[in-house]
């Protein structure tokens, strides 16, 4: 997510996270960072309630390197332009039912596409053996959650803005 904003370095422990990390997602992450030895993209933040939109791993690398500033890009995320969005996880691996996907989440291989129609064809084309739908999280929702110290599960929402297009 691209928009109009205000680039700052923030205290770290100012900003409140809405979704939990991708733990192998995180550790590569962290390996990276220390490889390259630079942050390429900010922290996309909300300016009212530094609730992060985007960014929830590099924060959290961040966090376990012990940095106490991060790169970040405060936006208004009351602004129309900017939209919430859904990630459909879809899932490789055997499975049999909606209980064996729950039962072995962990284990299955799983990846995030944008839309509802991506995931669905690439079931359909056997190249993944499930689709997750979730319900749409609202602007408010993501707020909410963000000041209440609570998390949503990993790649639940997509911050998008007109000028991803």
């Amino acid at each position: 997510m691209t928009s109009e904003g205000e680039m700052k370095l923030l205290e770290i422990e100012k900003l409140k996270s809405h979704e939990e990390v991708i733990p192998e997602k995180l550790n590569s992450l962290i390996d990276e960072i220390k490889r390259d030895g630079v942050i390429k993209e900010p922290v996309i933040v909300d300016k009212e309630t530094l609730v992060v939109l985007d960014g929830h791993h590099r924060v959290e690398a961040l966090r376990k390197l012990g940095c106490r500033l991060i790169p970040v890009l405060l936006v208004n995320y009351s602004d129309p332009s900017i939209r919430v969005e859904r990630w459909y996880p879809v899932v490789k691996g055997e499975i049999k039912g909606l209980e064996d996907i729950i039962r072995k989440w962990n284990e299955l291989e799983v990846e995030y596409v944008r839309s509802v129609e991506e995931a669905i064809e690439l079931v359909e084309k056997g190249k993944f053996q499930a689709a997750v739908i979730f319900k749409s999280v609202s602007k408010e929702d993501v707020i909410k959650i963000g000041l209440s110290g609570e998390k949503y599960p990993p790649k639940t929402t997509r911050e998008i803005s007109a000028q991803d297009y």
